[in-house]
């Protein structure tokens, strides 16, 4: 394999491993299937897969020239975001500490998810005027 191989291999794990870590801990945890983490926001949800989606085609059409600085963020970030958005109660977990102050920790995950989505598409549209 050569360099370029290993890197989008070792880029498409990155991209898919917040998904599929949150996908598990919400099915051996919680015992959710896919369509029980979808009750709530189900529109929200689907808006966000598909941001992702059009996310995912965007990386794969453009070229970064060996850019390294911002490729990590443009990978993680958006799986990480996604995987916020769908997987809102089980990742309501990360801010159990603010429990006493924010009452309603689904609906932070969730919100902390599309925050995280857009700015990783205003990171992108940012990298493709840098480096085009």
């Amino acid at each position: 394999m050569d360099t370029r191989s290993l890197t989008l291999l070792g880029g498409l794990l990155l991209y898919v491993s917040p998904i599929l870590l949150c996908c598990l801990y919400s099915k051996y945890e919680y015992g959710y299937s896919l369509s029980d983490n979808f009750k709530k926001w189900r529109t929200g949800k689907l808006l966000g897969i598909a941001l992702f989606l059009l996310l995912s085609v965007m990386f794969l059409s453009f070229d970064f020239k060996s850019s390294t600085r911002a490729f990590w963020y443009l990978f993680w970030e958006p799986s990480f975001s996604v995987s916020l958005i769908v997987f809102s109660k089980p990742a309501s977990e990360l801010f159990e500490d603010f429990s006493s102050y924010f009452s309603y920790g689904e609906d932070f995950g969730f919100i902390i998810g599309w925050l995280g989505l857009l700015g990783a598409y205003i990171m992108f549209v940012v990298a493709i005027m840098r480096f085009s």
